[in-house]
């Protein structure tokens, strides 16, 4: 099993992606250099469990077999809420939960407070009192990492943005109101980053409250475009994305002309009440 699940994540494109901390929300950013760096040690001892769509590796069996369900379960949110229910990985996606962060960070060599990467098509994160809400964000980043093959920075908004609101999602269901971004949602309002910026870099590699603006504005579009036009057209436009078109021309032919592209849609998203 273990060498089956091994192959299939060798053959896939090799995407690198962390995520850092910052005031109020975690940002998923690229560290290149501390992935060259990673050895990404194996779980030694580990125990592991598969559903339909997630192989987990976790310390003790009880442990991989709940991480495993949770997965599955948000995944299954996931494809509803992003309108993509007819996607299927061709194997399923693997999990490593290293028992705690200090663990996590000596075997993958990431900055200080990461909560997660996603190395060729795997999720190595790590369990903590956190785990619940974060979980699903990282779940959200590889089934999207995995879904859409495209190195091209200008649809990383999406996939952060859909990532803060699955994890914004988990919380309220949980009875937590909190805002994750409401150190610097009256400045995202008031100096929204323009559309240029987000579809040309990745977040800010630091650790400011520069780095929760983008992941606000991300998630507040995201949360916008699905509000407005529905699932299903959201994920016509994850679709659009996943046949290589420009984000442009993904929106203007997934929204039935709601949006004419991507500067009708910012431009609607900015006028909003």
């Amino acid at each position: 099993m273990l060498k089956k699940i091994s192959v299939v994540l060798i053959s896939l494109p090799v995407f690198l992606s962390a995520c850092v901390p910052y005031p109020g929300m975690q940002s998923a950013v690229y560290h290149p250099q501390a992935l060259a760096r990673s050895s990404f040690a194996p779980l030694k001892g580990a125990a592991n469990a598969q559903t339909q769509h997630f192989f987990v590796e976790a310390m003790g069996q009880s442990a991989a077999t709940q991480y495993a369900n949770a997965a599955e379960n948000l995944y299954n949110r996931l494809m509803i809420d992003a309108g993509i229910m007819n996607y299927q990985p061709s194997s399923p996606l693997k999990i490593i939960f290293y028992p705690n962060q200090s663990e996590f960070d000596k075997k993958t060599g990431q900055p200080s407070g990461s909560r997660g990467v996603i190395y060729r098509g795997a999720l190595y994160t790590y369990i903590s009192p956190t785990l619940d809400n974060r979980l699903s964000y990282e779940i959200t980043q590889l089934v999207l990492t995995n879904y859409i093959h495209r190195p091209n920075p200008d649809w990383i908004w999406v996939k952060n943005g859909l990532a803060a609101y699955e994890e914004m999602k988990t919380m309220q269901l949980a009875g937590n109101q909190q805002d994750l971004f409401a150190l610097v949602r009256s400045q995202m309002r008031q100096s929204p980053y323009p559309m240029s910026q987000l579809t040309t870099m990745a977040p800010p590699d630091d650790e400011s409250v520069s780095s929760s603006a983008w992941d606000c504005e991300s998630e507040s579009m995201v949360n916008f475009m699905i509000s407005q036009a529905g699932n299903s057209q959201f994920g016509q436009f994850l679709a659009n994305l996943q046949g290589n078109e420009d984000v442009s021309s993904a929106i203007g032919q997934a929204f039935n002309g709601k949006w004419t592209g991507l500067n009708s849609f910012y431009q609607a998203w900015q006028q909003r009440g």
